[in-house]
């Protein structure tokens, strides 16, 4: 069980630690040399192990993969505002914020 533990922990540091070059502008990065950049995907990757949940870890991954609100949309009744940021590479406007506020 502990080895099974250790491999999972491991696993989820690399997943983290592969995740950063995704979560901001490429025009950031190009700001950066590659020891910072090392720098910053092995403090991804630290934190990934001390915050350590398998549970969590599903939880994200579904959310962020098959979460879906476009059937229940309509019920929204508040003005509501969606911002999107053109370099967002997980969430890239044009099919995420954009077909969102097309739906009122």
């Amino acid at each position: 069980m502990v080895i099974i533990q250790s491999l999972l922990k491991k696993s989820l540091a690399l997943a983290n630690e592969s995740m950063y070059p995704f979560g901001l502008s490429k025009e950031y990065y190009y700001t950066l040399d590659n020891n910072e950049i090392d720098d910053y995907m092995k403090e991804m990757r630290d934190e990934a192990i001390e915050e350590w949940d398998a549970n969590d870890v599903v939880y994200r991954n579904n959310a962020s993969t098959s979460y879906n609100i476009e059937d229940i949309i309509s019920n929204i009744k508040a003005k509501t505002l969606i911002v999107a940021i053109n370099q967002d590479q997980y969430f890239p406007p044009d099919l995420d914020a954009i077909p969102m506020s097309e739906k009122n």
